[in-house]
């Protein structure tokens, strides 16, 4: 996810109380919030990044935090 023109590496669930475009479905954050969880966004435009993040290698991503 990015704001204003970076990478944002991690986003609480909270800041999408702004309003700002995102490519998240609108649903998730209420979502996230409510089961206190957490997810990671990784552009699937690049399918090896997705690979790696599944192996648990590190990533361009951000951190999508609902379970603080």
């Amino acid at each position: 996810i990015f704001m204003e023109g970076k990478l944002s590496r991690e986003i609480i669930t909270s800041d999408f109380a702004g309003g700002f475009e995102s490519c998240i479905d609108p649903a998730l954050p209420g979502f996230l919030q409510k089961n206190r969880m957490e997810c990671v966004i990784i552009n699937g435009k690049f399918p090896e990044r997705v690979i790696q993040a599944v192996y648990g290698k590190p990533v361009p991503c951000t951190a999508v935090k609902g379970n603080i």
